[in-house]
């Protein structure tokens, strides 16, 4: 074959750099299917897809190869395996737990790790769906299930606290910003949306006679008023119960204070509160001589 192939002429060999420039799009796909850059990675299923991956690649690739090309090609891509991983995990934030292969420990705190992984995810491209599209309803669907997930999750996560203790449950929440661990509640804040901000749906039931009249006749006003147009009324002008209301008490003084003259000077009401008075006033005047 030609040299400018990457085979060699006399051992069939593939250099490892053809190998790893093919299958490194693919990894780091994988790398982003499982893992959430703030929350972590699911690394037991991440490191079983790929080694599966690796194996029918590898495969396909020592198949153009004779025995000699074989054992070299095995010998290089074992002493540059690890770093070629660690590479790729560091450019998409996580830290390589497949080669070597960490173990997993306590499968109860991993789960609840899958768990809040998958929350992550699932949290983000929803979140970004109703924020891109407008969308009330969806908005109302997501917080539903927003605060249906977190309650659920924080319950197991509390209940493992309970069993295994807080240290021993945050060392299974390490992401690469966070190596010591982290608390999942924490990563639960403003995940909530606020859906008035969106367009909400049509009113199924129209509004009642009340309600409707109200609103047409006070938005007709401040149309009128933002317009320039109209009475230039800082209020609506009032209706005419809210007159009567207002008007009542001066109208009743006014008849009052005509009415009573007339008593005084046609009728007995007179004399008996001339009277009166000029009782009063004589017997104030007796206590003042007193004194």
């Amino acid at each position: 074959m030609a040299n400018d192939s990457g085979y060699s002429i006399h051992t069939h060999y593939i250099p490892i750099d053809a190998f790893t420039s093919t299958i490194t799009n693919d990894i780091k796909n994988l790398i982003r299917k499982y893992g959430h850059i703030d929350c972590g990675l699911r690394h037991e299923e991440l490191c079983e897809e790929l080694n599966k991956y690796i194996y029918e690649k590898k495969t396909l690739e020592l198949s153009f190869m004779n025995t000699d090309g074989k054992k070299k090609w095995n010998s290089e891509w074992s002493s540059k395996r690890i770093g070629f991983f660690n590479r790729l995990f560091e450019e998409e934030g996580f830290t390589n737990m497949c080669y070597p292969y960490k173990k997993i420990g306590n499968q109860s705190l991993y789960q609840l790790k899958s768990k809040h992984i998958k929350f992550c995810k699932k949290r983000d491209e929803w979140k970004a769906h109703v924020e891109r599209n407008n969308e009330y309803n969806e908005c109302v669907k997501y917080n539903q299930w927003v605060i249906a997930e977190i309650k659920s999750l924080t319950n197991e996560f509390l209940g493992n606290v309970k069993v295994s203790y807080l240290p021993t449950v945050k060392k299974y929440f390490r992401t690469k910003t966070q190596p010591e661990g982290y608390e999942p509640p924490d990563k639960y804040r403003n995940s909530r949306l606020d859906c008035t901000q969106y367009n909400p749906p049509q009113r199924s039931n129209p509004k009642g006679p009340a309600e409707k009249n109200f609103r047409e006749y006070h938005n007709s006003f401040v149309r009128n008023i933002r317009a320039c147009q109209g009475d230039q009324y800082l209020l609506p002008p009032v209706e005419i119960l809210d007159t009567g209301i207002i008007v009542a008490p001066f109208v009743l003084i006014l008849v009052i204070s005509l009415i009573l003259p007339l008593l005084y000077k046609f009728t007995p009401f007179g004399p008996w509160i001339h009277q009166r008075i000029g009782k009063n006033k004589n017997m104030l005047n007796n206590i003042i001589e007193e004194e």
